[in-house]
């Protein structure tokens, strides 16, 4: 037998125009139609019952291929030129169906047929052995790699029927005795697999617990103690999770803490904070400080949609109109605007004025610095102090900054376009650090608390027009999603 990854083909033996393969005579591998069936084919309307009719047009229609009319008249012996076109090849069919030619095989093709079947018999033994002997060497190699196999998901993902077989059934049958207690079948992919080839198997059950990396199916057949093991891996994925969460957190804040460096310096773009003399007024909270790039911190979505997890959250503020700032939010399950102002009847004004407005929302003096994020580590930004013309300050003896968004869900896109409300209460007059709620968030809920880091004054993303979250916008989408 010669070496092969293959296993061997069953050998074809051709003669005359007919072949043998596995013991089936037949031409291009199609096989001969009985003379009653082809009278059927061409006169469906001979057929007693309309179904049977129906039915005959149906395979005639699927039938009738050169290739087809071609086997037939070499089995009834109808000669015909090679070169022949099909409705030629038909009609002559169909002729010789008429004359009665096929209601019976001719003799020289049934001499054909035992002669090929007798030279074919030795070439199919010497197959069957070959084929035996690779099947073996087979089951060989598949046994030695299984018994390789250390873990469950390991024996899962080499070889699953045999997975089954080796924990939960014999010869194919249900046995309770080989696998007593729920199995976590861990590090296994093709989790919709092994789900599809347990469910018909009386008794078993499975179930998946933990989710992203750690998403993994518990099998068994007690159904409690199954619920039981996803439950402990859920619990065990969530606390990963946790640290996972943890660790990225800490790494963004790496961010923040090179701002405060800097800032303490007085290396940032904004400067060294002048000392209030001894003695005198503190200065009032300047909103125009809250502009720059943050870093967001949310447990509720962190915690509440695992596929954003590991995202880092940002909101980045740029001045706006009216002596008001406007920012790009961007918070894993929503994107979009915000306005921001000391003074809720003002933003309500300016929310109201800008919904269809297509200008510009932001000042310049932003969109000059502003810089391209494409989704890297953001850095800290040290630009020079700038001499541009600033717009007059707004100031106020309390850091509490309000503000009105809109945005998008980032999974089908679609807009919600009645502002959301919510305040920023900032820990400083520098602004590098706030304490958000949200009254409500589509999708999230209600009360959405979460926290800003500042890791530069200059804004990293440009947000989008708030008419870009208009009724209009939103419809429009609507529309778009479903033509």
């Amino acid at each position: 037998m010669t070496e092969s990854n293959k296993r061997p083909e069953p050998p074809v033996l051709k003669r005359d125009g007919f072949q043998i393969c596995e013991g089936k005579f037949s031409v291009s591998d199609i096989g001969r139609v009985d003379g009653s069936r082809l009278e059927q084919l061409f006169q469906p309307e001979t057929l007693r019952l309309k179904r049977e009719q129906k039915a005959a047009r149906e395979s005639a229609h699927t039938l009738f291929k050169k290739a087809f009319f071609v086997a037939q008249l070499k089995y009834y012996g109808v000669k015909f030129a090679s070169a022949a076109k099909v409705s030629d090849l038909r009609e002559l069919l169909e002729h010789a169906v008429r004359d009665g030619k096929c209601r019976r095989v001719p003799a020289p093709v049934i001499q054909i047929e035992k002669s090929m079947q007798r030279d074919y018999e030795p070439l199919h033994q010497a197959w069957k052995h070959d084929a035996l002997a690779y099947d073996a060497k087979m089951k060989k190699q598949g046994d030695d790699n299984f018994a390789k196999c250390t873990t469950a998901g390991e024996r899962a993902s080499l070889d699953l029927p045999r997975f089954m077989e080796y924990y939960f059934l014999t010869d194919g049958q249900p046995d309770r005795n080989k696998r007593r207690e729920p199995l976590a079948v861990r590090g296994f992919e093709d989790r919709a697999g092994l789900h599809s080839i347990a469910e018909p198997v009386q008794g078993l059950h499975t179930v998946s617990g933990g989710d992203g990396a750690h998403r993994t199916v518990c099998i068994g057949w007690d159904m409690d103690a199954v619920w039981s093991l996803a439950a402990g891996i859920n619990a065990e994925s969530a606390k990963i999770r946790k640290q996972e969460q943890d660790a990225r957190r800490e790494g963004d804040m790496d961010d923040h803490r090179e701002y405060m460096k800097q800032l303490s310096q007085g290396k940032t773009s904004r400067g060294r904070k002048k000392k209030t003399a001894k003695g005198a007024k503190a200065s009032s909270f300047d909103i125009q400080q809250c502009r720059g790039s943050y870093i967001v911190h949310c447990d509720a979505v962190s915690d509440g949609w695992s596929q954003h997890s590991d995202e880092t959250f940002t909101l980045d503020i740029c001045s706006g109109k009216d002596r008001t700032l406007i920012a790009d939010f961007q918070l894993g399950i929503i994107e979009g605007t915000m306005l921001l102002g000391l003074s809720e009847e003002q933003l309500d004004e300016l929310a109201e004025c800008d919904s269809n407005s297509s200008s510009s929302d932001y000042d310049d003096e932003d969109s000059e610095q502003e810089q391209n994020y494409k989704g890297k580590k953001r850095t800290v930004q040290a630009a020079k102090p700038r001499a541009a013309k600033r717009s007059k300050a707004t100031t106020s003896p309390s850091r509490r900054v309000y503000f009105r968004l809109r945005g998008a869900e980032t999974g089908e896109g679609e807009i919600f376009y009645d502002p959301e409300l919510g305040h920023l209460d900032f820990s400083d007059d520098d602004c590098v650090r706030f304490d958000g709620v949200a009254d409500e968030l589509l999708c999230i809920g209600r009360n959405v608390k979460f926290q800003g880091f500042k890791i530069s004054d200059t804004p990293q993303r440009r947000p989008a027009a708030w008419s870009s979250f208009s009724e209009k916008a939103y419809e429009k989408a609507r529309v778009g999603r479903w033509h």
